[in-house]
């Protein structure tokens, strides 16, 4: 069964099927919440209203380019001004 992991971050967010490679992408998050999940859907909600409840509702996603849609394995940086 495949597992997907939904990370948000100070520093951004992600879904990763890959627990290895979330393992490596670790070191760089600041003040990370991981939690697993069976379907990619789930894990991304979790991961986007995890990163709205630190910025703010709606901005998640406007603040990250390319974020629109979700690609694993792949983190999402935020550099805040």
């Amino acid at each position: 069964m495949q597992k997907y992991y939904g990370v948000y971050a100070y520093n951004g967010l992600g879904v990763f099927s890959s627990y290895a490679k979330l393992m490596d992408m670790r070191p760089n998050l600041v003040h990370e919440k991981i939690r697993g999940f069976c379907d990619m859907e789930d894990a991304e909600f979790y991961a986007a209203a995890g990163f709205e409840g630190i910025y703010g509702i709606g901005k998640s996603l406007e603040l990250l380019p390319g974020a629109d849609t979700f690609c694993e394995n792949h983190f999402y940086y935020y550099y805040p001004e």
